[in-house]
């Protein structure tokens, strides 16, 4: 953990009301900085007004002493021991791999789900397009359909079957052989 002043490991941590941890030597010199004889100073990180008066304990009666907290008080870091702390990183290990499946697998949905998007918006371009050529074309039909007059239907059978099939002749004609008969 980096204290957020001096950006170093924490040297004898304290923390502030706010619930910040900040080294001791850096919170006090942030504070000596600002306003040595003021009583009430901002949180560096967030603001929040902190007292910095110090109670003298023997003036304050006894009943009432396990009620009074030091406006810094010390933060104890517990390095956990490797007993505990190789499962725990074990554990970390093996959620960190699940969390990478899972976010290359997401990917690939995501990825097939943008193409399929992307192919129904394509698709209903063309479907538009196609519905306007054909009612372009519907127009067009009927402006013809009105221009162009249609002729009876019985006189064009009249003119297209003749009237009368010409003659043929009742009987095959008959070969003449030249030789004798016999």
């Amino acid at each position: 953990m980096v204290c957020s002043i001096c950006y170093e490991r924490f040297t004898t941590p304290v923390a502030l009301p706010c619930g910040h941890i900040f080294c001791r030597d850096c919170i006090r010199r942030s504070i000596d900085a600002i306003q040595v004889y003021v009583v009430q100073h901002p949180c560096p990180t967030c603001r929040a007004a902190f007292n910095i008066v110090t109670v003298d304990l023997a003036l304050v009666p006894a009943y009432l002493r396990s009620h009074i907290l030091p406006t810094l008080r010390p933060v104890f870091f517990d390095d956990s021991t490797p007993s505990t702390s190789h499962p725990l990183r074990y554990n970390c290990r093996t959620w960190h791999r699940r969390a990478e499946v899972y976010a290359a697998a997401n990917a690939g949905l995501l990825g097939f789900a943008r193409a399929t998007k992307e192919y129904a918006l394509c698709m209903r371009a063309e479907r538009d397009e196609a519905v306007e050529r054909c009612a372009a074309l519907e127009q067009r039909i009927a402006a013809l359909m009105s221009t162009v007059e249609l002729e009876p239907e019985p006189e064009r059978r009249s003119e297209a079957v003749p009237a009368e099939p010409p003659a043929l002749p009742a009987e095959p004609p008959v070969p003449h052989s030249s030789g004798a008969e016999s």
